[in-house]
């Protein structure tokens, strides 16, 4: 089974008053994202900047610095920082962070006095499309104008007639009917002399940031994960689907905040939708008005499998509000099954062996006791019966029918 790869909508905040939003904060978690088209030939100052309002590891001392966010297209990072103007004489200082949350300094050029006017460089081994943190620095707080060249390692093309290839979406099924559907999208590639080889950036590095996926499905499959917007989903299919089409829209969640780092240079391409069809026939749905029912002979001695099978939640809601302060399920609820009986006497016991668990956890019981499946209360205690155990279930039976709920 493929990870579920969960995509977030990042949104940048303008650091503090008075600069452009697509400018480096002085906190390094608000600091926005340069692309590297934007980044090469940045022309900055260290004007304006406050002292850190936090600490971050440095090989030198901080007086007032400044972060950008990059995002690496190759495996090899290959920076220089030119500084000129300077107030003092000496210049700036630089250092690249794996982020902000726990920063850890991946390399770090402290300079040193009369540096203005001096070439600093950050060459640095990193991961490829990974999110990296860039720190500027004046030297013992020094007032320097600077301007930023990319060598290597960052995309820096800006535009290109170089036609887009198309993206697809990937279907990938899992056990029991559910199934993963991942967009994967359009991608060029850079021949710039800066960048060969790098993708461009709004595929690899803002589809992870600022990229959300609107997914339009066909009746009977429906998203069972977290984000219905992410780039990977889970689904599952409620009826048999033949030849129903999934496609996808993308949309942007930050090019309002830093537009510069929109999706220059790759011309055209799309994700062309995908044809899918399922009988649905591995997993088996049953709704509470559909549980199997055992009379007492057939239910002594019966082996029932919960593998590949699911009673769905509608009954639940009416327990809640029958019960509102009674602990009506005793442990979270998951993959419940349901099972109807009928017993001949007031007092109840029965043993169940717990056996096969797929993950050798084993299973939760309780008994509920109504009529119909819009009104439940429990009448038994709840038990956990682990892996290759048995355990008793003994319960007081007001009526002649009552329905027990196995969990997995």
């Amino acid at each position: 089974m493929k990870n579920q790869l969960l995509l977030s909508a990042i949104f940048l905040l303008c650091a503090f008053a008075g600069r452009s939003q697509c400018e480096p904060s002085p906190y390094c978690d608000l600091t926005p994202l340069f692309c590297g088209a934007v980044l090469d030939g940045y022309q900055g100052s260290t004007a304006g900047y406050p002292p850190p309002s936090s600490w971050v590891p440095f090989c030198g001392t901080l007086e007032n610095p400044q972060f950008l966010k990059i995002i690496t297209c190759s495996d090899l990072l290959d920076l220089s920082i030119l500084s000129s103007n300077c107030q003092n004489g000496n210049g700036v200082q630089i250092a690249l962070y794996t982020d902000c949350d726990n920063p850890e300094m991946v390399t770090c050029e402290e300079g040193f006095p009369g540096n203005a006017g001096g070439l600093l460089s950050i060459i640095a081994t990193v991961e490829t499309n990974t999110p990296y943190v860039l720190m500027i620095d004046g030297y013992a707080g020094d007032i320097c104008d600077f301007v930023i060249d990319v060598n290597s390692g960052l995309d820096v093309w800006q535009s290109s007639s170089q036609p887009a290839q198309n993206g697809y979406i990937e279907l990938d099924t899992l056990p029991c009917g559910p199934a993963q559907l991942t967009a994967h999208l359009p991608i060029c590639w850079s021949d710039a002399p800066a960048s060969p080889g790098c993708s461009i950036s709004w595929q690899n590095s803002l589809a992870t940031n600022c990229t959300g996926f609107n997914w339009n499905l066909p009746p009977g499959v429906e998203i069972v994960s977290n984000d219905p917007n992410a780039q990977t989903i889970t689904i599952q299919f409620t009826q048999p689907v033949v030849n129903g089409i999934v496609s996808v829209n993308t949309y942007s969640s930050c090019w309002d905040i830093c537009p510069t780092c929109g999706p220059n240079g790759c011309a055209g391409g799309f994700i062309p939708p995908l044809v899918i069809s399922s009988d649905s026939s591995t997993f088996t749905y049953l709704p509470c008005q559909e549980a199997p029912f055992y009379c007492g002979n057939t239910l002594d001695g019966a082996t029932i499998s919960t593998v590949c099978t699911s009673s769905g939640f509608e009954w639940a809601n009416p327990l809640i509000n029958i019960q509102p302060d009674v602990d009506v399920f005793c442990y979270p609820i998951d993959n419940p099954n349901l099972y109807g009986f009928s017993s001949c006497s007031n007092q109840v016991s029965m043993s169940i062996q717990v056996d096969s668990c797929e993950k050798g956890k084993g299973l939760e019981f309780a008994v509920l006791y109504g009529n119909h499946c819009g009104s439940f209360m429990r009448i038994s205690d709840c038990i956990a019966v682990q892996e290759d155990a048995t355990a008793m279930l003994s319960f007081s039976n007001p009526i002649s029918r009552t329905t027990p709920v196995s969990r997995g």
